[in-house]
């Protein structure tokens, strides 16, 4: 029988009886292998077969060529829907395109103002800033915020902020000082600090509630005048050193990333109702006392001793305030004696019993 296919048998009668074994094993083996596979095996075996019995060797050639056009054109279809090259469902892959996603938004935001320090005063006007947020997918409220900005690669000031318990936290902070941040900025006091998280605060005041799009992956958090609050105390570095960022604004848009969990941080409050003047823990002004009064530690007004008044004069009487006196020191330095107000002083009762 062999033989006689070899020597009589027609070259399309050989392709049939190969495909036809190929298609027996198939079935044995399940569908992981494709069909255009077992017509191609069976291609080659017949352009080896005409080629010993010197038959049409170019047909056999574009047989072959069509087979692999057709093959390559969405592949075999599989027992489970899908195909060779894709699965045969809606993804646009499926059809010879690309998975497309949403683009992520353009953001763009810019850094203005002056970083106020104990040494020297820093400005920042159009350099360099990477901000980064992160929001609650669905609420969109902001959960995080990493901001990073320099003066042409120094003099650069990196704060990480995040909500927990409800309220905004300085989670770390970095401040490299060098010859970038100006001349202003003594060199003494250049070097690498790191802001003690537990004695600093900061915020973003004036800024959105939510993101931009509430319900996307990738978003932005626009405004036009976000502005930076708070202080930082420095717990390492040359010296003590303290930056505050309540004269730095934020402007245009900040990328945003989503995330399924995380809190949502209530607006900062500044200047609680207990405190009648000076400055909250963000820097913030709360108020002057009236003439004759002065702000004490505990942020409440209260009579000004110092310089001294005179109620209702000055003199030796009762009630009266002791005149100024120009005395002499160890040293034999003048010195006034209302200069002293506000020091500790001890009292000497002198008295004799008679």
């Amino acid at each position: 029988m062999r033989g006689y296919l070899c020597n009589n048998a027609e070259p399309w009668h050989f392709l049939a009886i190969a495909i036809s074994t190929d298609l027996r094993n198939y079935r044995s083996t399940g569908p992981h292998i494709s069909i255009c596979g077992l017509t191609l095996v069976a291609i080659v075996r017949l352009m080896i077969f005409m080629k010993h019995t010197h038959s049409n060797f170019i047909l056999s050639a574009l047989v072959t060529a069509l087979t692999l056009v057709a093959c390559g054109h969405g592949g075999e279809t599989t027992d489970d829907g899908g195909t060779e090259s894709g699965e045969a469902t809606d993804d646009p892959a499926s059809r010879g395109g690309t998975e497309t996603t949403a683009p992520s938004p353009e953001c763009n935001v810019t850094l203005k103002g002056e970083l106020i320090t104990s040494v020297g005063d820093i400005t920042y006007e159009n350099h360099n800033l990477t901000a980064q947020a992160s929001h609650l997918v669905g609420d969109g409220c902001v959960t995080a915020l990493d901001l990073t900005f320099d003066i042409d690669g120094g003099c650069e000031l990196a704060l990480s902020m995040a909500a927990h318990g409800g309220e905004w936290t300085l989670t770390s902070g970095s401040f490299t000082a060098d010859s970038n941040c100006g001349a202003s900025f003594p060199e003494a006091s250049h070097g690498a600090y790191l802001v003690d998280t537990a004695q600093s605060t900061a915020a973003l005041a004036d800024a959105p509630g939510t993101a931009d799009d509430a319900a996307a992956e990738s978003s932005c958090l626009s405004g036009d005048a976000m502005q930076l609050l708070g202080l930082l105390t420095m717990k390492s570095g040359p010296q003590d050193l303290t930056l505050r960022l309540n004269n730095l604004a934020l402007s245009g848009s900040i990328a945003s990333t989503g995330v399924a969990e995380g809190g949502c941080p209530a607006a900062p409050t500044f200047c609680p109702d207990n405190f009648e003047c000076g400055e909250d823990p963000y820097g913030v002004e709360c108020g002057e006392c009236e003439k004759g009064f002065e702000c004490n530690a505990a942020h409440t007004c209260e009579v000004s001793l110092c310089p001294p008044t005179a109620p209702p004069a000055f003199g030796t009487e009762q009630g009266d305030t002791l005149q100024n006196m120009t005395l002499k020191d160890c040293d034999g330095n003048d010195f006034e004696l209302h200069n002293l107000c506000g020091n500790n002083a001890t009292y000497v009762n002198l008295f004799a019993a008679w």
